[in-house]
């Protein structure tokens, strides 16, 4: 289960997908999903409640990339008109050192933040 769907994927986008990008996002959106899980140590089953936002923001730009551009591919040309993107070996998919980092830091960041209660009697901070 991914952690967003293509439907939040065309929303972002503010247009519909097509059945094939539709497919091409929740393939995209299920490798993320499977990285972030390994990033912060947890299976497949392990759903987080609620799920941190950085989650779904980074399947969310994950997908939107891999539909930008679906056969990462470094530049193109046509005319006098070019575009050039960041090259890397896998696509852009794989999650950054800082990426790692930040998904880690959401979710056990959220688990220190429990709520705490004062007690009568209890000494004033």
């Amino acid at each position: 289960m991914a952690f967003t769907t293509p439907a939040e994927v065309a929303d972002r986008l503010g247009r519909a997908l097509s059945a094939t990008e539709q497919n091409q996002a929740l393939s995209v959106l299920e490798t993320v999903d499977g990285m972030i899980r390994e990033a912060v140590g947890k299976g497949a089953a392990w759903v987080p409640d609620p799920v941190p936002a950085i989650f779904v923001e980074l399947s969310l730009q994950k997908a939107i990339q891999a539909l930008a551009n679906p056969q990462s591919l470094a530049s193109e040309s046509l005319g006098s008109y070019s575009v050039t993107f960041p090259r890397t070996q896998d696509g852009g998919l794989a999650l950054s050192a800082t990426e790692r980092a930040q998904v880690r830091r959401a979710l056990y960041t959220s688990l220190l933040s429990l709520p705490t209660r004062n007690y009568p009697g209890d000494i004033p901070a």
